[in-house]
């Protein structure tokens, strides 16, 4: 490629001299060469636009690799050289900088006042054209250097490649190393939830079993205390219904002696004198109650009285029995808390039974005192008919 440089007379004189130009100290690329594509532009860029060029050189340059950069982007020829080309074309101006004298060959030389043209003298030439050579030399050189390098840096590459994939491998091996222990971990976590579950539900199940067994034991507390309040009110409605009945038998026979005007039941006659007081408290003809006894051979306290067929061995047996039932009824309501031992529930159990028996028994006494008061009425005008039915249902007392 033809291009031009201006300069002065004496810098013209000097590259004749030495055959070959020199890089500058200053300009858009640095320390350089600087060529245009044309003369005028070559003569209106010397000194940086400020004028004065004499002499116009035309040489055949090989730009090589040619970095297109802006003012000052490139510097010198080592950053141009890292960038990976030759020579610089400044952007937007017609500007190229090469920083090797060796790519430049001198055309000739025009003299801007005389217009005279020159060119470089034989032996010039020859220096160019060794210089030439040496150039082509050194660029084969550095060709094969570039070349060396750019093996170097294929194999760097390569085994930047390779340690990049046994990297990534690493990577891989340490990401399938973390999963795992994630998975190990998020596995153990899942087992100590599971038997944090078990027990919780363990502990819930044994709280939900206190809670009914507690239920249960409640509702049997109060099933105790119910039924023991409800045979409690019943023997105090037993009680009561015999303390009514007794309080009957006694108005019945309050009146039946204010009826009588206080006449023996034996022999009708009235009680004046000779007056037997038996055990319930009736009053007879004491020669009646003797031919009683000479009748029945026996004693007095074995004798029935022919008012309420009772004998002093019944009464006194049925004042213990109720004197039995006083204490235990006073036993039971001082007892705090509710029968729950298999011996108070044995015991509550006789009680029970017993009470059973003394009910029956008083229902069947009942029933021979309600027999006896029916049989009263035709007793009271035949004493001897009174005798022999008090005899004749003597042994029905026998048991008491």
């Amino acid at each position: 490629m033809f291009l031009y440089h201006a300069t002065t007379r004496a810098a013209a004189d000097s590259i004749k001299e030495e055959g070959h130009f020199r890089c500058g100290k200053h300009g858009f690329a640095g320390g350089a060469i600087y060529f245009s594509s044309t003369q005028k532009a070559a003569c209106t860029k010397i000194w940086n636009g400020r004028g004065g060029a004499e002499v116009v050189i035309r040489c055949e340059v090989d730009l090589g690799r040619t970095i297109d950069a802006g003012p000052n982007e490139v510097k010198s020829e080592r950053q141009c050289k890292l960038l990976g080309g030759d020579s610089v074309k400044i952007r937007k101006k017609d500007v190229y900088a090469v920083y090797d004298h060796t790519r430049i060959k001198i055309v000739s030389f025009e003299d801007l006042f005389t217009g005279v043209s020159s060119e470089l003298p034989d032996n010039k030439v020859m220096l160019c054209l060794l210089e030439v050579i040496q150039q082509e030399d050194r660029q084969q050189q550095e060709q094969h250097l570039e070349q060396e390098v750019l093996l170097q840096q294929q194999n760097l590459q390569r085994q930047a490649k390779q340690a990049a994939d046994r990297l990534g491998m690493l990577a891989m091996r340490r990401a399938n190393l973390k999963a795992a222990q994630d998975r190990a971990a998020a596995a153990a976590a899942a087992a100590v939830q599971k038997k944090e579950d078990a027990r919780r539900i363990e502990n819930e199940r044994k709280a939900q079993e206190q809670q009914h067994e507690a239920n249960r034991r409640q509702q049997e507390q109060q099933l105790r205390q119910e039924e023991l309040l409800r045979q409690r009110n019943l023997e105090r409605q037993d009680m009561k219904r015999q303390e009514d009945l007794r309080t009957l038998r006694e108005q019945a026979e309050i009146r039946r002696q204010e009826e009588q005007q206080l006449i023996c039941s034996i022999c009708r006659d009235p009680l004046l004198e000779n007056i037997q007081h038996l055990a319930c408290s009736h009053k007879f003809h004491e020669q009646c109650v003797t031919g009683c006894l000479n009748i029945s051979g026996g004693s007095l306290e074995e004798l029935p009285c022919p008012e309420c067929r009772r004998t002093a061995q019944h009464l006194a047996q049925a004042e213990l029995e109720l004197l039995r039932q006083q204490n235990l009824e006073k036993h039971e309501n001082n007892c705090q808390g509710v029968l729950g031992t298999a011996q108070e529930q044995e015991a509550m159990r006789r009680r029970q039974e017993q009470r059973r028996q003394l009910q029956q028994e008083q229902s069947r006494q009942q029933a021979i005192l309600d027999t006896w008061q029916e049989e009263e009425t035709t007793t009271r005008c035949d004493p001897l008919a009174g005798l022999l039915i008090f005899f004749g249902l003597r042994a029905a007392f026998r048991h008491f």
